[in-house]
């Protein structure tokens, strides 16, 4: 059997955010820097730059790169700015900006506390995360289930949602960590209850409601949904949300700990046949608030992408400054959708930030009321051509 190697994680050990870590995924690079969008983020240091440098571990070596800051990336007193990649060891410092920092192998603490649950252990994890996940389990020895049912069970097999228990000697829990884990691959939960209890009760949450009847289905599997979901339960709505489930077990978003969360004393967990929850306005919110941050980071990234292909580049915070402004422009045209906003910020890209201010054909289109959100975005990237 091939050892995997353990993942890394980021230590800061001096500086305006000391004490901090960041989980490093396996095989995956990882950006520095003070922008919001870095994997580790550090805003108060104001020496960095917005992306500064970047860490790859290559099964051999973290790879440390310089991402032409404006102040550079120290190793051994050395700047790298000029050399490229660089091999950081295990337990090297570096300095960037005015922190310093420590590679380290990711400690166990995860694995650990996930293992040592006094209850059973379950995952709830989403198959259409990676291409990997599926043959992972399938071709393991763990008990699971698809939260799907029937046909769709079978036609989705390799993309769906699922249940999966997993007892303190699973090798399949050992793979999910440390392949999965900081990536979103799913949650963790504890419970009392048989199996088949549990998978049912889950299975009544695939769907919500909102307060206008709209039917909408419920990601809450995906720990960043379930981060946000959890602390807006009120008593009553943590009795009916956890039902058999006695705990949830969650990555916290990007330092490598395990989130707990427990019911309040007195949620006495019950469950049973629901009719379908419905989210209230405040929960409605901070998924929208939630939705609209991941939103701008995959804008922030495609448009990157297009300007560097296009043989352009523009200033990162201009950029990110371009993007918060330039959806609340298409918002104020009644442009809601992913795919409308984007290519409003393309046009935006196109012919200046006020162009429906400075081109009266602009103005037109986007005035004329007999001409749906669709049909406007057509004839303005049509005009871009």
């Amino acid at each position: 059997m091939t050892h995997m190697p353990r993942p890394g994680l980021l230590a800061v050990l001096t500086g305006p955010n000391q004490g901090r870590t960041f989980f490093i995924p396996l095989y995956e690079t990882i950006s520095i820097g003070s922008a919001f969008d870095a994997w580790a983020s550090l805003p108060h240091d104001l020496r960095l730059s917005d992306h500064h440098c970047t860490i790859h571990y290559d099964g051999e070596y973290f790879q440390l790169r310089d991402l032409n800051s404006q102040h550079g990336t120290l190793v051994y007193g050395i700047n790298i700015a000029a050399i490229g990649s660089v091999p950081l060891p295990v337990g090297e410092r570096f300095t960037a900006g005015d922190s310093t920092f420590q590679v380290r192998w990711w400690p166990p603490e995860v694995l650990r506390t996930l293992r040592e649950q006094s209850e059973p252990l379950l995952a709830l994890i989403d198959a259409s995360r990676d291409k990997e996940i599926w043959p992972l389990l399938s071709h393991s020895a763990a008990h699971y289930s698809c939260l799907l049912a029937g046909a769709r069970a079978q036609s989705l097999a390799a993309w769906a949602p699922y249940l999966v228990s997993l007892p303190p000697s699973s090798a399949l829990l050992e793979s999910l960590v440390q392949a999965g884990w900081g990536k979103h691959w799913g949650v963790y939960l504890t419970s009392l209850a048989p199996f088949e209890t549990i998978l049912a009760h889950l299975r009544q949450w695939l769907w919500v409601q909102t307060a206008a009847g709209e039917k909408l289905y419920f990601r809450f599997y995906d720990p960043r949904t379930l981060r946000v979901f959890l602390p807006t339960l009120t008593l009553a709505e943590q009795q009916r949300f956890l039902g058999p489930v006695r705990r949830w077990l969650v990555e916290d978003g990007g330092e490598g700990e395990v989130l707990e969360y427990v019911p309040e004393s007195g949620a006495l967990a019950s469950w049973g046949v629901h009719s379908p929850f419905v989210i209230r306005q405040e929960q409605m919110r901070q998924f929208e608030k939630m939705i609209d941050t991941q939103f701008k980071v995959y804008a922030y990234n495609l448009l990157s992408k297009y300007l560097s292909q296009s043989g352009e580049g523009l200033e990162q915070q201009w950029l990110r400054s371009f993007i918060e402004t330039g959806v609340s422009h298409a918002k104020r045209y009644g442009f809601e959708t992913n795919w409308q906003i984007i290519q409003f910020l393309l046009v935006r890209l196109k012919w200046g930030e006020n162009f429906d201010q400075r081109y009266e054909w602009a103005a037109k289109i986007l005035r004329d009321s007999r001409l749906s959100l669709a049909v406007k975005i057509e004839q303005l990237m049509a005009a871009t051509k």
